[in-house]
């Protein structure tokens, strides 16, 4: 069975009513254990939400779900059979284009996908995923000046983590290591989620001598991210190199942003008040945002709790921060921090309650939220 990524698009706008065992009933199923990971369950329901269409109802998403649920379980022809009926019945569904071409490049029919991914980027070019498919299949066919050429249109129709990550690891001896460094910041500062762009970016710091305690940090959410890596050994040993290199201070340049956050913050601890110093803390996290400098931002707001302990603000920052990495335990310790603080104040409460969910405690947070008290106009 190929690997099969599969762009899932596919039943809601098809104006199938999920009335009580309708085909939109079925095909909700279908969605829904898809979504689960169940293709095989899908696939019986969305057969069966087909059998129940009248002609003259539009079928092509349904087909399209088809294909997607035999393809994940290992039943190439079927689903190719699927993709096309979809294509039949709406030569303009371009993510059936794109799953028959995915399917296609499994089977490395490498020009059928090629013409596939062609046709759903003139159909839908605002979406980079096919961009980065075409892309991929350049690099297969060992044209990489026109692999970059189609992820630099990828990331300017729409820019996401992946593309950012991609093209910074493409042009490896096209850009300047400061341009494919700022590429790789601003892919993590939109999705600090993305493993890849973490470990490119930390690999790209390590290599050439940057900051190694931002190169440390990024080694770190890395880890967090995919703790099954086969990376996961290198990793652990480069962190500890970071580690050693940022003790001894040797890096190949300075760090001019981490001079200027450093010097705030020392500002900040040497205020009488406390008010001052929580102001002198946020300027840091400003400086460090403007850069997509998680590392520096994070340092910033902890310093900002430090040295204002009895203020909610840098809590509430840091615990959005945090949330943005996915490290939702340690910020709803942080949120919890500020709703003491500050139990009214709603950016505190509200965190908490997010942090909960986003653990998967929704009953914890419904109840958390019914024991805020409702303002008095």
């Amino acid at each position: 069975m190929s690997v099969f990524r599969a762009i899932v698009v596919l039943i809601f706008g098809l104006g199938l009513v999920a009335c009580s065992k309708g085909p939109g009933h079925y095909s909700q199923q279908g969605l829904e254990r898809l979504e689960a990971g169940k293709a095989s369950e899908a696939s019986r329901r969305f057969g069966r939400a087909l059998q129940m269409l009248e002609p003259q109802d539009e079928a092509a998403g349904l087909w399209n779900a088809l294909g997607v649920s035999a393809a994940l379980t290992g039943r190439e022809e079927e689903a190719e059979q699927a993709f096309q009926t979809a294509l039949q019945l709406d030569p303009s569904l371009w993510v059936a284009h794109v799953n028959i071409g995915i399917l296609f490049r499994g089977q490395a029919r490498t020009e059928e996908a090629v013409a596939s991914f062609t046709t759903a980027m003139n159909l839908m070019p605002q979406r980079t995923e096919v961009f980065e498919f075409l892309a991929a299949e350049s690099l297969r066919s060992g044209d990489r000046q026109q692999a970059v050429v189609w992820m630099e249109e990828a990331v300017r129709q729409n820019p996401t983590a992946r593309s950012l990550s991609s093209l910074a690891v493409m042009t490896v001896d096209l850009q300047t290591v400061e341009e494919r460094k700022e590429l790789l910041l601003e892919a993590v500062a939109m999705d600090p989620r993305d493993a890849a762009a973490q470990v490119n970016l930390a690999a790209l710091l390590d290599q050439h001598r940057f900051d190694a305690q931002q190169a440390e940090l990024h080694y770190e959410a890395f880890l967090r991210l995919s703790p099954d890596s086969p990376l996961v050994t290198q990793v652990q040993q480069r962190i500890q190199v970071m580690e050693a290199r940022a003790t001894s201070g040797m890096t190949a340049q300075p760090d001019p942003v981490r001079d200027e956050v450093e010097a705030l913050l020392a500002q900040a601890a040497q205020a009488s008040d406390p008010r001052q110093a929580l102001a002198l803390c946020l300027r840091a996290h400003a400086t460090a945002a403007r850069a997509s400098r998680v590392d520096l931002r994070e340092r910033a707001l902890r310093a900002g709790a430090t040295l204002a302990p009895s203020s909610p603000r840098a809590f509430v920052g840091l615990g959005r921060l945090l949330e943005e990495q996915g490290r939702f335990e340690e910020a709803l310790t942080v949120f919890q921090e500020a709703h003491q603080l500050a139990p009214t104040w709603e950016p505190a409460w509200s965190g908490v309650a997010s942090s909960m969910r986003s653990l998967g405690q929704e009953t914890r947070a419904r109840r958390f939220l019914e024991s805020i008290p409702t303002p008095v106009p």
